[in-house]
């Protein structure tokens, strides 16, 4: 079973989310069932790991209110990676969701770089150079 960390606590997450859950992560954080682990583990968006760990602190039996969230010390958030055949698992499902995403993108014919590729702006032209500059005047004394 995963487990997570905040606040020097340990959570385990069973594995199972209801449509209560998941519309309250959607209306929480705006993130689908989809893309929860990415959201939650790779990306750690903010609001993702803090309705992510209201739902573990009140499934632990934790009195907590929404509004308790903004006080958490996210840099103390971690998952507890110390099962083998999970972390096995989570690479396979992780690795699954790469090759779909690289089968979708071949399906394509869009043949762009991938979006974090960052091209170099054309310099603007030099204005003294259009052959439209005066020459200065100058004196031969």
């Amino acid at each position: 079973m995963p487990k997570f960390t905040l606040d020097g606590e340990t959570y385990e997450y069973d594995g199972k989310l209801t449509v209560k859950d998941a519309r309250f992560l959607w209306e929480k954080a705006g993130i689908g069932i989809g893309r929860l682990n990415v959201a939650l583990i790779v990306e750690g968006q903010p609001d993702v790991i803090a309705a992510f760990m209201y739902l573990l602190k009140r499934r632990n039996g934790e009195a907590i209110k929404w509004g308790d969230v903004d006080d958490w010390d996210l840099s103390t958030f971690m998952p507890v990676t110390d099962d083998p055949k999970q972390l096995r698992i989570d690479r396979q499902r992780l690795m699954d969701r790469v090759d779909y995403i690289d089968e979708q993108l071949a399906a394509t014919d869009d043949d762009t770089e991938a979006p974090n590729v960052v091209e170099e702006p054309e310099a603007a032209p030099d204005p003294t150079r259009n052959g439209k500059t005066r020459r200065r005047a100058t004196t031969n004394t």
